[in-house]
């Protein structure tokens, strides 16, 4: 029996675990202009703002040029301009107030943010003068894999494991 609920854990865990999630951006406006991936981790949590409650992904890694100099890497939540490196899913995927924030190789910081988190309305700031920004358009792209669903995955297991349980008493 111990060996039947080792099993029912392992495929509880298994279920539950979210798959990462991988995007394809790109930026453009009259001064900037980027593209590249960035992957957010499927784990959304609950996003509360002055304009609603939504979920945020948080983006675990972000690649791409802007202007064509490489990103070299995503900067920590919280530690420039406020950035909390979030996707939205309200009507479509898009950033937030708080923002995406990268550095480029060379050192400058960047944050991708939306002011009023409505699709379209995008601004980028800099590290070198974080009061100047310019407006421009972020925008992903996303192909879901074909992963089921873990209320699938979880009901799969079930009926393995009952089946299982239903052989060991029939022995």
């Amino acid at each position: 029996m111990n060996k039947l609920y080792l099993l029912l854990a392992i495929g509880t865990a298994a279920c539950a675990s979210a798959q990462a999630q991988t995007y394809d951006w790109t930026y453009t406006s009259t001064s900037y202009n980027g593209s590249g991936t960035f992957v957010a981790s499927g784990n959304p949590e609950t996003y509360t703002t002055q304009y609603g409650t939504y979920f945020g992904d948080p983006i675990t890694s972000f690649t791409g040029t802007l202007n064509g100099i490489p990103i070299t890497s995503l900067v920590a939540q919280n530690s420039f301009d406020g950035n909390d490196n979030l996707i939205i899913a309200k009507t479509g995927v898009h950033i937030d107030w708080s923002g995406i924030s990268f550095i480029l190789q060379g050192g400058e910081h960047i944050n991708l943010y939306n002011p009023t988190e409505v699709a379209g309305n995008d601004k980028l700031v800099t590290g070198v003068d974080t009061s100047l920004s310019s407006s421009g358009v972020f925008d992903t792209s996303y192909e879901p894999g074909t992963v089921p669903e873990p209320s699938t995955m979880a009901l799969t297991a079930i009926g393995a494991i009952s089946g299982l349980v239903m052989y060991r008493r029939r022995k």
